[in-house]
């Protein structure tokens, strides 16, 4: 007797182990210099603008998805600046962006989303990019 596995748990199984992936985040370093990692993306703040104390921004943080939503892309960025050793990620930019079906749509801002319906052979890209920063304690004098 053999087993037969229905199409629709083969789609539900795959659907599972996607939703259970980490999207790469690409990294564009500032510094030669390292430094040591954060624990988990928990111990680097989310900042929307840039600080008004002294940093040295380390690295530039890009990521793409179109299995995953703008939540599970900031805690990508933010487990990997921990791994860099940020203290905050300013975020700079969020696009949702709808591909195929004839035509691209994107919408950006702050973890925008096109409220359009997609054309049903479209997909949806959310990028997310930020900055990694490390606080400086020198006072920069001039």
């Amino acid at each position: 007797m053999t087993f037969r596995v229905p199409a629709i748990v083969t789609v539900m199984l795959l659907c599972v182990a996607c939703s259970a992936c980490t999207p790469p985040v690409d990294v564009i370093p500032f510094t030669s210099g390292t430094f040591p990692p954060k624990a988990s993306g928990e111990h680097v703040a989310v900042l929307h603008e840039k600080p008004t104390r002294p940093f040295l921004e380390i690295a530039e943080l890009d990521v793409h998805s179109t299995m995953v939503g703008f939540e599970r892309l900031e805690r990508a960025l933010l487990d990997r600046a921990a791994q860099l050793g940020a203290d905050a990620v300013i975020l700079s930019d969020s696009e949702t962006s709808v591909q195929g079906g004839g035509g691209k749509r994107q919408g950006s801002g702050p973890m925008e989303s096109s409220s359009a319906a997609a054309p049903q052979s479209a997909y949806t890209i959310k990028s997310l990019r930020g900055f990694a920063i490390r606080y400086t304690e020198e006072d920069f004098k001039r």
